[in-house]
């Protein structure tokens, strides 16, 4: 549940466009006069979608076997062709709505009433999501210069490490940036009670991002990690 639950926030959003792909898929279902083409590409995505993107079974053995997070995970989505489905089943539902003998205004109010459905369903952007490239790599600063110090400071190969939740602009920036780096958590509730103790218990990292308005400091020395730099938000530290 867990995953399900992780897949829910992260892919789906307000669930908006979870409701209006299982509406459109039973809208192409169950109407008879869709095409056959139509229907195939809809029972091919309800099947895919419980029996691969949501199996709990697939799902636990794809990350402990074959994929690094659940991160890695949510590409899973990848086979389902959920704006497809989407654009198909309301370009039918116009058609077969909207008849060519209608008045024009009554064709454009059904066009206009998907239109505004297809967006609300969505997020609008804002400006936070649109970052002035500051370097060659075109990912935030903060980011590469995290992405450097660990990377000066690591063996070879894959290390794992823990940032702090909810900041993309250093998750998206690593990810772009390296492969070698794989998030295997989040610091936020290491300074709870018993928080960093589990943390060790349940997971396997290297390396520990928190940002500078956390409490942490103390509590990361007094359990033996290494202090290595801190940039313009956050402090590095490594275990051991």
């Amino acid at each position: 549940m867990e995953l399900v639950k992780f897949l829910n926030e992260t892919f789906w959003g307000d669930g908006g466009y979870l409701l209006l792909f299982a509406v459109s898929i039973l809208i192409t279902l169950f109407r008879e006069d869709i095409e056959m083409r139509g229907k195939r590409m809809a029972l091919y995505s309800a099947l895919c979608f419980v029996l691969v993107v949501y199996n709990p079974i697939l799902g636990k053995l794809a990350v402990e076997h074959f994929m690094e997070d659940q991160w890695a995970y949510l590409r899973i989505f990848y086979l389902l062709p959920i704006m497809t489905v989407i654009a198909y089943a309301m370009s039918e539902f116009y058609v077969k709505t909207a008849k060519k003998t209608d008045p024009r205004k009554r064709k454009l109010l059904i066009a206009g009433i998907l239109s505004i459905l297809v967006v609300l369903s969505g997020h609008f952007y804002g400006k936070n999501m649109y970052l002035k490239a500051e370097n060659i790599y075109k990912i935030d600063s903060e980011a590469l210069e995290v992405i450097r110090v660990i990377e000066e400071d690591k063996e070879e190969g894959r290390t794992r490490i823990l940032l702090p939740e909810g900041e993309e602009n250093l998750i998206f920036g690593l990810r772009q940036y390296t492969p070698d780096l794989v998030i295997a958590g989040y610091s936020d509730k290491l300074d709870e009670e018993g928080g960093l103790m589990e943390a060790e218990n349940n997971l396997d990292y290297t390396y520990v991002i928190i940002g500078k308005e956390r409490t942490l400091v103390d509590c990361m020395e007094q359990a033996g990690y290494t202090y290595l730099v801190s940039t313009e938000s956050h402090f590095i530290y490594k275990k051991g």
